[in-house]
């Protein structure tokens, strides 16, 4: 019998693209030497594929006055207008009743969780960036004595921009991960520098794991007791 030797990392990749909304970066483009289309055509195609955000659903085809034009999954329906990301962050505070997925055991869910508070208190999971709208009052309740006192934070550090991208790996690649946060947690608009030997893989995977437990918009608290998401500020509702 062959066995196939698969590398773990490219297990828990493929379990967690699985598991998340397809991405548009799945795609695949014809090279243009296996087919009919011109050179040109073939660049625009792989300029466009670039352009793809992840779990948005729909091809971004170009970048006209500011306003995108999107292409629906078919390519029948034509989208113009403005793109607005919900992990940029919320001006609204809402809740919504609802069971977040939760990721398998083989992916080990709890390499993208970095915890602080009360390990005894209820459990509360957080979603946030270190810059996106809003996201500054869950650093507020994370930072607060009476909070950690009451609640245990799994948080989960997420990005869609190189600042952002650059807070994340500075926590998720350190060598004492909650020290880093707390330095994250006293100044969230600190500039971090590049880290060109991160020995963990958490950074690159965190957005296929967000995407894989439905999280929408940041910033973003879970109360797992009570079924409840907090999308914005949550410090009237802890």
């Amino acid at each position: 019998m062959m066995r196939l030797n698969v590398k773990p990392m490219n297990l828990l990749m493929t379990a967690l693209f699985a598991l998340s909304i397809a991405s548009p970066s799945m795609a695949q483009v014809m090279s243009a030497s296996s087919s009919n289309i011109s050179d040109d055509m073939h660049k625009a195609m792989v300029s466009a594929l670039k352009q793809q955000k992840e779990g948005l659903g729909m091809r971004v085809l170009s970048v006209e006055d500011g306003q995108h034009v999107l292409s629906g999954g078919n390519g029948r329906y034509i989208i113009k207008g403005n793109l607005t990301d919900l992990w940029d962050g919320v001006s609204n505070t809402g809740t919504m009743k609802e069971t977040l997925p939760t990721l398998p055991p083989m992916v080990n869910p709890s390499r993208f969780f970095v915890n602080i508070g009360n390990p005894k208190g209820e459990k509360v999971l957080v979603f946030l960036k270190s810059n996106c709208s809003m996201c500054d009052t869950v650093f507020d309740v994370l930072s607060s004595p009476i909070y950690r006192d009451k609640y245990s934070f799994d948080i989960m550090l997420l990005s869609n921009d190189e600042k952002s991208k650059l807070a994340a790996e500075y926590v998720y690649c350190a060598d004492d991960q909650i020290d880093a946060l707390e330095t994250l947690l006293a100044n969230p608009q600190a500039s971090f520098n590049q880290n060109d030997s991160c020995a963990v893989d958490t950074p690159a995977l965190t957005t296929k794991a967000a995407m894989a437990m439905n999280i929408r918009a940041l910033p973003m608290v879970h109360i797992k007791s009570q079924s409840l998401s907090i999308i914005g500020d949550p410090s009237a509702l802890l």
